[in-house]
């Protein structure tokens, strides 16, 4: 039977979490989840972010090369608005951009893109109290933010021995040893928790 070559077909992009307009105070650190999917491979991700009218700036996020599945990807990048330089009365706008592996630079998509109006610590509270008539809510917000400040702690710590331990196998010019590759499973399984974690709060 003749063969017929499938076209390669650009990747997709999305934001996730949150939606697409949000409120969130000017202290805050926003986790915006990510997730790209492609017909052969998710090569590069980008993050994109802009206080009003401003220039966008740009932080690469390069994908786990040794992730189990290259055509799909997802991961939760920390928005530090403040690190921003938004304040009160600001909108941030935020997207993504991902590339393929194609020849030639690779196919390029962007997702949609999110917004968050930026309040003070002040302004925040005094709406939450009127949308929802409880002082409770305030202490489940601060509950919530130390939750989410535990997760981050936890990830990073598993970035940092992921890339040390991605550094050694570099190092060895060889592929991984049974013990090696066991660390990596379970660092990559404790990684998806986190991701499963953080969509729960």
């Amino acid at each position: 039977l003749p063969f017929r070559a499938l076209a390669d077909e650009p990747p997709d992009a999305f934001i996730d979490y949150p939606a697409k307009a949000s409120l969130a105070p000017e202290t805050w650190t926003a986790d915006i989840e990510l997730s790209a999917e492609d017909d052969i491979r998710v090569d590069q991700v980008t993050f994109l972010a802009r206080v009003n009218d401003g220039a966008y700036q740009e932080v690469p996020i390069s994908p786990d090369p040794e992730r189990k599945n290259l055509a799909r990807w997802r991961d939760i990048h920390a928005l530090d608005l403040a690190g921003l330089g938004a304040k009160d009365g600001d909108t941030v706008n935020y997207f993504a951009r991902v590339r393929d592996n194609a020849p030639d630079g690779g196919q390029m998509t962007e997702s949609s893109v999110g917004s968050i109006r930026v309040l003070s610590e002040e302004t925040y509270e005094n709406l939450t109290r009127t949308q929802y008539g409880m002082e409770e809510l305030l202490q489940e917000v601060a509950n919530f933010r130390q939750a989410l400040e535990d997760l981050r702690t936890q990830r990073k710590a598993l970035m940092e021995e992921l890339e040390e331990l991605h550094a050694a196998l570099r190092a060895q010019g060889s592929e991984p040893n049974p013990e090696q590759q066991q660390r990596l499973t379970a660092l990559r399984q404790s990684l998806q928790q986190y991701a499963d974690a953080a969509r729960e709060l």
